[in-house]
């Protein structure tokens, strides 16, 4: 995005999509543009003990907001300006440059940043680059870009323009880009092989399906899927016995019945058959698809082989490993000899001079697609070598948490399936430290959008307890000595799982959406704190060491947030639904419904904006929240 560096992967191709979703590292090469060149003038003319100090701040991820921190901050972003980003919104990509935001801005236009599935790419570094604050004018809260710095603005948009202008990749401001699928399947994919991966219930099997096979004529599309006991054999083919039906003679005329047969259903004077066994050579889906691109040699065909890890790939593919090194037309690079047996079925099936078997080789012709999927979490499975690896293009299906009107119901009361899942799959990314067993947005299928106790029990909850939660590497289940995965099944099922979601800080759905776990309203139009009757806390117990109230309870509020650090609590409460005037109680912005409030007032902490103002139960919500989502030792002892 800034243009300072290439990276570029020494071993492995895919890696780099790998290393994101949280896999082993692997070496890199960087080589640095000229970009770089004018960093380092622009460092060099500051005091070195200046850089320095300056430096340490930025590799702890504390930016000052010194003279020199603010001149680099300009220069990356300055840097970034021709940079092309993609998001995707209701089916179509618009890509779009930041001067397209200013321009909306200066209009007082929304600017949402979200894209529907997951931000990848540039967009994802840039977001992460204005959420941090190191964009000089562009401030990001709840997905929304906001302007944060009215000062030189409209004349640093303006340099934008004529720069971009002088560039010749200015090319789009923003810009819709529709998705076509072609019905008549004329235009061929992009890839000739490609492995899906992802946690299980992504979608890969469905985003093949849609995005793949969408007009494919069925005869064209071929399937299988891997497993232990799979081969060679049952990729390809082999010789197998079948049955044959055959006249019997008696000498060189066929014998007859001489009277009616029930057994055999003959009538008098019918022929006598009989079933014998013979080996015949029998494709199997590889060959079946190989057989089919050679004799429609204008139409794509495609071999889609699901669970692709949970085979022995050495094993099964043998020697057509060799076939799947692909020119740039898409044919096998290297052909390989086909054996007697393969070879004269193919002579049958094509003819001998066909190039599918011509002089008795092998060669995947470039209308011939391998598609395939891979479920990360799958623990009975084959490890794939590098050599494999490098011969497929790797598509990351990420979870999209999109099936937001389904609902978990436990009798009669129902809860957020996304909620849960969120929930969840961030507990299992914080405990193991990968996302191979993050529950995908498919996971379940439920009849009506409903997911029944039945369901929720007998196919989500077992899969986190066998293979999630068994060797304790995630809190998501009760942490009391004596609770059992058979107490879920049990007279008492419902409140072991009613107190599992409240461990989980998940609410059952149908309360007003700022509904507090006290059961005071969070909305808007909460009185100020120094007006509330409402009963407050009296003091903190944290780490075993109690802090009562002395001179506030707010400034009992803002020690408590100190000593936990607000680093750490401040990106939990701004993504959080406790808000005031629709702004985030804590951030690094100040927002100018908040300044020009009358009940609300910010004190600053380090990086952060702390929301001055709000009632006792928000501030115990809020310190309930940060302890469920730190897992803190953390107690409130209340006037109650």
């Amino acid at each position: 995005m800034f243009k300072i560096a290439k990276i570029s992967y020494v071993d492995y191709p895919n890696s780099d999509t790998k290393e994101r979703t949280g896999g082993e590292r692997f070496k890199k090469l960087i080589k640095f543009a000229v970009n770089i060149k004018i960093i380092d003038i622009y460092i060099s003319a500051w005091d070195k003990d200046i850089v320095k100090s300056e430096l340490s701040l930025w590799l702890q991820n504390k930016p000052s907001q010194s003279t020199l921190s603010n001149g680099l901050k300009q220069i990356l972003t300055s840097f970034s300006e021709e940079t092309q980003f993609k998001l995707r919104n209701n089916s179509n990509e618009i890509i779009f440059q930041q001067e397209g935001i200013y321009k909306s801005i200066s209009k007082n236009e929304n600017i949402i940043a979200k894209d529907e599935q997951e931000d990848v790419g540039p967009f994802r570094i840039f977001k992460s680059f204005v959420r941090e604050g190191i964009h000089p004018f562009l401030a990001l809260s709840n997905n929304e870009f906001l302007l944060k710095n009215n000062n030189e603005f409209e004349a640093y948009k303006d340099l934008v323009e004529t720069t971009l202008s002088l560039s010749p990749k200015r090319i789009v401001i923003f810009q819709e880009v529709k998705k076509e699928n072609d019905a008549n399947n004329s235009e061929s994919p992009d890839s000739h092989q490609i492995i899906y991966y992802g946690a299980p219930g992504t979608g890969k099997s469905h985003k093949i399906k849609t995005e793949k096979l969408m007009g494919v004529p069925s005869e064209n599309i071929f399937r299988t899927t891997f497993h232990p006991d799979s081969d060679y054999s049952t990729f390809v083919g082999s010789f197998k016995p079948t049955m044959k039906k055959q006249y019997r003679y008696n000498g060189q005329v066929k014998a007859k019945y001489y009277e009616d047969d029930d057994l055999a259903n003959a009538k008098k004077d019918d022929p006598m058959i009989d079933n014998i066994i013979e080996y015949q050579f029998i494709p199997q889906s590889f060959l079946q698809a190989y057989i089919q691109a050679y004799k429609k040699p204008n139409e794509n065909v495609f071999l889609v082989i699901e669970e692709i890890n949970r085979g022995n790939c050495a094993q099964i593919f043998g020697d057509l490993f060799q076939l799947l090194d692909r020119n740039e037309d898409g044919k096998s690079d290297y052909t390989i000899k086909a054996d007697t047996d393969l070879k004269n079925f193919l002579i049958d099936e094509l003819g001998k001079d066909n190039d599918g078997i011509k002089n008795g080789e092998l060669c995947l012709p470039s209308n011939l697609y391998i598609l395939a999927t891979m479920n990360t979490s799958d623990q009975s499975l084959f490890p794939i070598d590098s050599a494999f690896k490098r011969r497929w293009d790797w598509e990351y299906e990420p979870i999209k948490y999109k099936n937001t009107d389904w609902l978990i119901e436990i009798d009669g009361i129902k809860y957020s399936w996304v909620k849960f899942q969120k929930e969840v799959n961030r507990r299992i990314l914080k405990d193991t430290g990968s996302e191979d067993k993050m529950m995908g947005d498919y996971f379940v299928n439920p009849h009506n959008s409903i997911i029944s106790k039945k369901l929720f029990l007998n196919k989500i909850l077992f899969y986190l307890w066998n293979d999630v939660c068994k060797d304790g590497d995630s809190d998501i289940f009760p942490s009391d000595n004596d609770f059992s995965f058979s107490k879920l099944y049990d007279d008492d099922s419902s409140e072991t799982i009613h107190s599992m979601m409240k461990n989980l800080v998940i609410e059952p759905e149908g309360n007003e959406i700022e509904t507090t776990i006290y059961g005071k309203s969070d909305s808007d139009d909460v009185k100020n704190e120094k007006n509330t009757i409402d009963s407050g806390f009296t003091g903190v117990i944290l780490d075993g060491n109690r802090f009562p109230v002395t001179t506030s309870k707010f400034d009992l509020y803002i020690d408590i947030i100190k000593k936990i650090g607000i680093e750490k609590i401040g990106p939990i409460v701004e993504d959080s639904k406790y808000r005031r005037k629709n702004r985030p109680l804590i951030s690094k912005i100040q927002f100018p419904e908040i300044l020009e409030s009358n009940e609300y007032s910010y004190v600053k902490i380090n990086q952060y904006n702390v929301v001055k103002g709000i009632d006792d139960n928000t501030k115990i919500n809020i310190l309930e929240l940060i302890k469920d989502k730190l897992n803190l030792d953390l107690k409130i002892e209340t006037d109650n």
